[in-house]
C-alpha cells in the first residue's frame, strides 16, 4: 500500500534501495547480460542493445520531474512480482528449457524492483523503459521465422517489383535473392549482372527491433496523452515495416549502382543508417502531428455560438 508521497528530501531511501536492488539484479542476471553484450559487440545488427541503456538514461532525465513527484512509498506487490519472474526464469531454464522467455524475465525481475522500491506511480512512468530493455533482447531464431520471415518475403518481392520498373534492368526473385540483369548499355560491366542477397540470416529481425527502439524513445520522451500514446503504439508497426521495405530498396539500388559483391558489407551498412535515420525522422514528426481538434467537440455547434 502506498502511504504518501515523498518530499524532495526524502527521496533518498527510495532511489537507494533501487539502486541496490538493481545491482543484485545485474548479479542475479550476468549470464544473460553478458550474451546480449557480446552479441551487440560482434554484429552490427544488434548493436542497437547497446544505445538501450544510454535511452533509458535520456528517458529518465527528461521524465526527472514527473519521476520525482510520482515517487511514492514501496508496494509489497513488487515481491510478488519479483518472485514471478524468478520463477519464470527457473522454469524457463529447467524444465522447459525456453532461452527467449529466460531472457524475458528479466523485465518481470525489474518491475518487481521498481515497485518494490518506488511504487505504482513510478512502475508506471517506467514502462518505456521496460519497453525498451525487452527491445534489447535478441529475436530466438524460432521467433524470427515465425514473425518476420513471411513478412520480408512479401517485401522482397516488393522491392524487386520496383526495381523492374526501372529502365535497363531485368530482376528476377530467387527465393530471398535478387537476380539482376542489365538489359543495356546504362548496366554494361560490373552493373551487367549481380545478386542482391536480402535473406541474410536474422538481420532483418535485429533492424526491426531497432526501428520499435527508436518509436519507443521518441513517443515516451515528452509526456503525451493516452490516446497519443495509443495511436502511437497502432501507427509504429507500420512505420516498422514500411522503414524495413526503404531497408530493402537501399540495400538492392547500392548493390547494383556500385557494383557489390552479395556478401559485400557495403549495402547492408549504407542501407542500415539510411532506414535508422529515415525511422528516426517518420517517428519524431508522426508523432508530434496534433490531432486534439478531432476529439474536442465543436464550438460552432455550442448552444450559444
Amino acid at each position: 500500500m502506498d502511504i504518501g508521497v515523498y518530499s524532495r528530501d526524502k527521496t533518498v531511501g527510495p532511489v537507494t534501495a533501487f539502486v541496490i536492488l538493481l545491482m543484485l539484479c545485474a548479479w542475479g542476471f550476468w549470464p544473460e547480460i553478458k550474451i546480449t553484450i557480446s552479441g551487440a559487440l560482434r554484429s552490427s545488427e544488434v548493436s542497437h542493445a547497446m544505445a538501450v541503456p544510454l535511452g533509458i538514461l535520456l528517458l529518465i532525465f527528461l521524465r526527472r520531474q514527473e519521476l520525482k513527484s510520482s515517487l511514492t512509498n514501496g508496494s509489497a506487490w513488487g515481491v510478488v512480482i519479483l518472485v514471478v519472474g524468478i520463477a519464470t526464469h527457473a522454469l524457463a531454464i529447467w524444465p522447459f528449457n525456453y532461452g527467449y522467455a529466460r531472457d524475458l524475465s528479466i523485465i518481470l525481475v525489474l518491475a518487481g524492483v521498481v515497485l518494490v522500491s518506488c511504487g505504482w506511480r513510478v512502475l508506471k512512468l517506467s514502462f518505456p523503459m521496460l519497453l525498451l530493455v525487452a527491445l534489447a533482447v535478441p529475436i530466438g531464431m524460432r521467433l524470427y521465422a515465425n514473425l518476420v520471415i513471411k513478412p520480408e518475403t512479401y517485401t522482397i518481392r516488393l522491392t524487386a517489383g520496383l526495381l523492374d520498373m526501372l529502365p535497363g534492368l531485368n530482376i528476377i526473385v530467387r527465393g530471398t535473392d535478387i537476380i539482376v540483369r542489365g538489359t543495356d548499355t546504362a548496366f554494361q560491366t560490373a552493373h551487367n549482372y549481380g545478386v542482391v542477397a536480402l535473406g541474410e540470416s536474422n538481420r532483418g529481425a535485429q533492424l526491426m527491433s531497432a526501428f520499435a527502439v527508436i518509436a519507443v524513445f521518441v513517443l515516451f520522451s515528452r509526456p503525451r496523452r493516452l490516446w497519443q500514446i495509443i495511436a502511437g503504439l497502432i501507427i509504429t508497426p507500420v512505420v516498422m515495416l514500411f522503414v524495413n521495405f526503404i531497408r530493402f530498396l537501399s540495400w538492392a539500388l547500392v548493390s547494383i549502382i556500385f557494383g557489390c559483391d552479395p556478401l559485400s558489407s557495403l549495402p547492408r551498412l549504407a542501407s542500415a543508417i539510411i532506414s535508422l535515420v529515415i525511422a528516426y525522422g517518420l517517428f519524431a514528426l508522426l508523432f508530434a502531428i496534433d490531432l486534439s481538434f478531432l476529439i474536442k467537440p465543436a464550438e460552432q455547434n455550442s448552444p450559444d455560438s
